[in-house]
């Protein structure tokens, strides 16, 4: 009868085991899907304001070649080119950031795949000594 409820409580301390790995895994899973999505959609900003300095830069260089620009045209061009300047520090900051992003998620997908390692050798070794108490 001791046998048998020493048996028990190791199936459940098994079950509970298996039950945290597959939690830490989904929840690793949720973390990384979350900074792959927020990477992917910087990535997509960023190309639109790429695509964007590209036009503006262009149509400044369209506008020079055919207008010999005036002072008050110049200092508009400027300013665009400023204003250009900025969005490119911006973005840069963005891609900083979702750099950093993807490697915090790659952190918690190591950490949880370290989690369910560990949960599985415990797992191994409880389902070891469920094995020899039941021969």
């Amino acid at each position: 009868a001791a046998a048998a409820a020493g048996t028990a409580e190791l199936q459940r301390e098994a079950d509970a085991l298996r039950t945290a790995a597959a939690a830490a895994a989904r929840e690793a899973e949720y973390s990384v899907s979350l900074a792959e999505e927020r990477a992917a959609e910087r990535g997509r900003a960023a190309q639109a304001l790429e695509r964007q300095l590209r036009e503006a830069q262009s149509s400044v260089a369209e506008l020079e070649e055919t207008a010999g620009l005036r002072g008050a045209e110049l200092e508009q061009v400027n300013a665009q080119l400023v204003a250009a300047g900025v969005e490119g520090r911006r973005l840069d900051s963005l891609a900083g950031l979702a750099r950093r992003e993807a490697e915090a998620a790659d952190a918690a997908r190591h950490e949880a795949e370290a989690r369910a390692a560990e949960v599985g050798a415990k797992l191994e070794g409880a389902t070891k000594l469920l094995q020899r108490q039941t021969r």
